[in-house]
C-alpha cells in the first residue's frame, strides 16, 4: 500500500498505511444536539435503502 515520496523517510509510508487501521470513536452526543442531527440506526438505513431499491 502506497507508495515512497521522495524526501520522506523509508518508514513513513507503512506507518501511515497503518494509521488508516486505526479508528478513534467519539461521542458525538453534543454535536448532534447542537445542530438538530438524529443519528440514524442501522435498521433505520436498512429499510430506507431497501424501500428504495424494491
Amino acid at each position: 500500500m502506497g507508495e515512497p515520496v521522495p524526501g520522506m523517510p523509508e518508514f513513513i509510508v507503512p506507518l501511515l498505511t497503518a494509521l488508516e487501521t486505526y479508528d478513534s470513536p467519539m461521542d458525538m452526543t453534543g454535536m448532534a444536539e447542537t445542530y438538530g442531527v438524529k443519528g440514524t440506526s442501522l435498521r433505520e438505513f436498512l429499510g430506507a435503502t431497501v424501500q428504495h431499491v424494491g
